[in-house]
């Protein structure tokens, strides 16, 4: 796999009908997944990192999407309102038109699942679209033929700088290649796909969960990227992966 990267560095891959250099690619992609933090209403400490979330744009809403588990320790009586994303200025732009995930008391993975509204709130901040990925009703359900690669994206809480004293916030993010996992090592869970670091991670995962996983497929003679999901948990030789396909027919069920 390694070789194929290699190999991969001098194409383009089309994503939404544009090429994009091979090369360019995780930087393009990573835009698309970010930094997940809590506003504290706190002067001396404003903000709280919560780990990764993944930004889309929909049928003509902006949602983030991201894990439950991320949200229920940093609450702490909090409320999701609170919850959001740093505005250009390094300020926080919570979400004001609500959320919506499963009832308590499931088992699936997916039902980690949650799913904030930020159509109004950008559309009071028109800047914030650009960082909403445009994706199509119809996602791709290629994981286990077509795909040669995937990219995943997040940010690891261990590598974060945030210095409260200074107000000072140095944001880590890391774009990991991955291969999909043998059939005989995936879930029988059919939300989840399992995928594997190239070069295993040597740093603590913890932060990665709600990170975009991007897609990298041959069709057609073409390379092409699309989205595959987010990820649900990781550890440094396995990432287990909500699929795209799944969250969709969530998320169509509650628009």
């Amino acid at each position: 796999m390694p070789g194929l990267i290699e190999n991969l560095l001098n194409l383009s891959v089309r994503q939404n009908g544009v090429l994009i250099p091979f090369r360019a690619l995780d930087a393009a992609l990573a835009n698309y997944t970010q930094q997940l933090i809590i506003h504290h209403h706190d002067d001396n400490y404003p903000i709280g990192l919560i780990g990764s979330c993944l930004t889309i744009h929909y049928k003509g809403y902006y949602l983030l999407l991201c894990c439950r588990h991320q949200l229920r320790n940093a609450l702490e009586g909090g409320l999701y309102e609170d919850v959001g994303l740093l505005d250009r200025d390094g300020g926080s732009h919570c979400t004001s038109a609500g959320i919506r995930y499963f009832a308590e008391g499931n088992e699936n993975d997916l039902h980690d699942l949650a799913v904030f509204d930020f159509t109004a709130p950008c559309n009071e901040r028109p800047h914030m679209k650009e960082r909403f990925l445009n994706i199509n009703e119809g996602q791709p359900d290629i994981w286990r033929n077509q795909v040669v690669a995937l990219i995943a994206s997040g940010f690891p809480l261990e590598l974060q700088e945030y210095e409260m004293e200074k107000k000072h916030l140095g944001i880590a993010q890391r774009n990991i290649y991955c291969e999909p996992a043998p059939q005989s090592a995936q879930s029988k869970d059919t939300t989840l796909m399992l995928i594997k670091p190239i070069v295993p991670m040597d740093y603590n995962p913890d932060g990665l969960s709600g990170g975009g996983v991007h897609m990298i497929y041959q069709f057609n003679d073409e390379f092409h990227v699309g989205l595959g999901g987010i990820i649900a948990r990781a550890n440094a030789n396995n990432i287990h992966v909500m699929k795209i396909d799944r969250i969709m027919q969530f998320i169509n069920s509650w628009l």
